[in-house]
């Protein structure tokens, strides 16, 4: 039977598999399982057992719970399992016999989660010794099975909620490094261009000064044009008189043009 109730991955499956084992292992002629509703105290049907011995479902059965005054004396008083005995059996509310019933409230950590009823109308065989036992027995399984469910589905909508909360850190993260790779080519391209200013400004240094140099002595020499032209040739020697009547003539121009290139420059 276990093995059975093990296989069943759903609380519909695990209802379903406890009313045919009802049937099939534990010699009962009907079997029902009900839902309870415990805000509209009501009972709802899920599957059963017709009148043939047949398994059907009908979810849409809806019972008030003001009308099973032993079952709120089981609830009311926290009980597994009750057996009645020569009690009218029911079928859709009417009479349809005399026998013995069992009902069996599946209690888990949220209370009360439903009832299974079962009894003797087909064959009308008596209750043997050890029926009852087995039957306590198979509620106290059917509950821890539940309570396996139920506790998987949370642990599921847990784990859930921890995988949608990771992937929104996870997106955060991604986004804080995409931030951060942006920024830091922000960063090397500034110090690149930072090194690359004090490069030129080292370098225009360097060339400023002995500019500044040149500049000043063309302006002397500038002054000192009356000076040159004022020479006499024939006071120097013949081989440098050439080179001074150059000089005489184009030294203005000459000097002119080489402060004019270092301005632009």
């Amino acid at each position: 039977i276990n093995e059975k109730l093990m296989l069943c991955q759903t609380k519909g499956e695990l209802i379903k598999q406890s009313v045919s084992i009802c049937l099939n292992d534990l010699e009962i002629d009907r079997a029902g399982f009900f839902l309870f509703d415990h805000d509209k105290q009501t009972m709802n049907g899920t599957w059963g057992t017709d009148e043939k011995g047949e398994l059907y479902e009908d979810s849409s059965l809806v019972v008030p719970l003001s009308e099973k005054e032993f079952l709120q004396e089981m609830l009311a008083n926290h009980e597994f399992i009750k057996i009645r005995k020569n009690i009218d059996l029911l079928t859709s509310d009417k009479v349809v016999g005399k026998g013995w019933h069992i009902a069996i409230v599946l209690w888990t950590n949220d209370g009360a989660l439903g009832w299974l009823s079962c009894d003797n109308f087909i064959n009308n065989k008596s209750l043997y010794p050890m029926q009852k036992n087995l039957m306590e027995i198979f509620s106290k399984s059917l509950t821890q099975w539940f309570s396996v469910l139920e506790n998987n589905g949370k642990l599921q909508n847990l784990s859930g909620e921890m995988r949608k909360v990771l992937d929104e850190k996870s997106e955060n993260l991604q986004g804080s490094l995409m931030e951060l790779s942006v920024m830091h080519k922000k960063v090397h391209s500034f110090e690149k261009i930072n090194m690359l200013s004090k490069f030129t400004s080292g370098l225009a240094h360097e060339i400023n000064n002995p500019n500044s140099f040149v500049m000043a002595n063309i302006s002397y020499l500038l002054k000192q044009e009356d000076l040159i032209k004022s020479i006499d040739k024939q006071s120097i020697p013949i081989e440098y008189q050439k080179s001074l009547s150059i000089l005489q003539e184009d030294w203005s121009e000459i000097l002119e043009d080489s402060q004019e290139g270092l301005m632009i420059y």
